[in-house]
């Protein structure tokens, strides 16, 4: 999960195998989706008022075009107008393919165009959408 390698998987009746090497002191992290994750897509106004709430919406989805099910890790980055890490950014868990921010841009924060960004940590898919934020 952590180097976003894809397995070659053979099924084998009802059951699913692949190689995966170790080393001594290592351990590895394998997520497993009934199909390809296909797109990361980010939700949100485009004009955000500061002192409001404003949701931002990431939502993950497979190859069908259906919602992932389970828990998937997700880092977003938010950058305010001058460049800095806002302190919404962080490490945050999608639900069943969806993730929603209550983001609040506080009254003493820059005016002007933010970004967020996003990156799956399982399969390495990313996004970013872009916002105003103003008086």
């Amino acid at each position: 999960m952590i180097e976003r390698e894809l397995l070659k998987v053979n099924r084998v009746g009802d059951t699913h195998e692949f190689t995966l090497n170790l080393t001594e002191l290592g351990g590895k992290i394998i997520a497993l989706y009934p199909r390809k994750l296909k797109s990361l897509q980010i939700q949100t106004a485009k004009m955000i008022k500061r002192g409001s709430k404003s949701a931002i919406r990431f939502s993950l989805q497979d190859t069908n075009g259906v919602p992932l099910s389970g828990l998937q890790p997700l880092e977003v980055t938010i950058t305010d107008a001058s460049g800095k890490n806002n302190e919404f950014s962080g490490y945050y868990c999608a639900k069943h393919g969806v993730l929603d921010i209550d983001f609040v841009a506080a009254l003493n924060d820059d005016s002007g165009r933010w970004v967020v960004s996003a990156s799956d940590l399982t399969a390495g898919l990313t996004a970013k959408a872009e916002f105003e934020v103003v008086k």
